[in-house]
C-alpha cells in the first residue's frame, strides 16, 4: 500500500491509502473514500477502457438484473470465459462495487463479472445486443 495524499485539517479527512493489486499484466489502484481506479501497467497510468478491454473483453454476456445494491439501474453479468479470465477476475476486490472507468462500476461475486454503468446512455450501448 502506497500513501498517495497526507492529511488536511478538514473534518473527516485523513491520510487516503491506496490499495494495488496485480489484475493479469495490470495494477489495480483503488481509492478507498471514492471507490475510483487507477488502471496501470509497468508503472504507468493506462487508459480503463484499454485495461477492461484486455482483461475481459473475451467474457461472455450472460444476461441483465436489476441492481438493487449497485450503483447503476441494472447489472450486466458475464461469465469469464477460461482460467486467465477467471483469474483475473477473482484478482479483483470481492463482493465490492469500485468504478473501474467512468462511469461503469464493477463487482464480482467469484463465479460472475458484473457491470453496472451509471449512466443510460453507456447502459444503452451495453444492451444494444441483446
Amino acid at each position: 500500500m502506497d500513501v498517495l495524499d497526507f492529511p488536511t485539517n478538514a473534518p473527516g479527512f485523513g491520510a487516503c491509502v491506496h490499495t494495488r493489486t496485480d489484475v493479469g499484466d495490470f495494477q489495480l489502484e483503488l481509492c478507498p473514500r471514492t471507490d475510483e481506479a487507477t488502471w496501470l501497467r509497468r508503472g504507468s497510468e493506462v487508459d480503463p477502457a484499454v485495461a477492461m478491454a484486455a482483461l475481459f473483453g473475451q467474457f461472455d454476456l450472460c444476461g441483465v438484473l436489476p441492481a438493487t445494491a449497485a450503483p447503476g439501474e441494472r447489472a450486466f453479468a458475464y461469465r469469464p470465459n477460461g482460467r486467465r479470465g477467471r483469474s483475473a477476475m477473482r484478482a479483483l476486490p470481492l463482493r465490492r462495487w469500485f468504478e473501474a472507468a467512468p462511469d461503469l462500476w464493477l463487482g464480482h461475486d467469484g463465479e460472475m463479472l458484473l457491470l453496472a454503468p451509471s449512466d443510460p446512455i453507456l447502459a444503452a450501448n451495453l444492451a444494444r445486443n441483446l
